[in-house]
């Protein structure tokens, strides 16, 4: 009985070569991206459309043109105009997640440090957790990425 022909090691390399393409193309759902090691990481300003979250090292924010719906975390709620607001945040270093206080209504929220093409990125909660939280993402001023909304809801590193 012949189990090693000529052809093996041909098949044995096309094998091996539809791997290792097949594990670059999935690269892509495990993105590494930096976290936010202290607050300061997350300080400058980040947009989605017009909306605008400017955080500042000191603690303190300003939102601008912010979808009522995000801050109030509840997609049920569109239609409900936009708010600006200022307040202050913080940052729980050990999950990534961060949190706006106002003492205007209606404004605040929590979300999440996240990231994907090795570019940190911010994502408002909402709906209170079900489903995918991160359903309104943020990208740091000047960024080439395009701001994922309700609508791309997916899971991503």
């Amino acid at each position: 009985m012949r189990i090693w022909s000529r052809r093996a090691p041909l098949f044995v390399a096309v094998v091996l070569a539809a791997t290792t393409s097949g594990l670059a193309g999935c690269a892509g759902l495990f993105d590494r991206y930096p976290n936010a090691e202290k607050p300061a990481d997350m300080a400058g300003t980040w947009t989605h459309e017009s909306g605008r979250l400017t955080l500042n090292e000191d603690g303190t924010f300003e939102m601008t043109d912010m979808p009522r719906w995000v801050t109030l975390g509840d997609t049920s709620a569109t239609g409900l105009g936009s708010v600006s607001c200022t307040g202050t945040w913080s940052l729980n270093v050990e999950v990534q997640n961060f949190h706006l206080s106002s003492m205007e209504a209606d404004c605040g929220g929590h979300g999440f440090a996240t990231g994907r093409q090795d570019e940190m990125t911010i994502a408002f909660g909402i709906n209170g957790g079900s489903g995918d939280p991160r359903c309104y993402e943020l990208v740091r001023d000047g960024s080439d990425l395009t701001p994922r909304g309700v609508e791309d809801c997916i899971q991503y590193n």
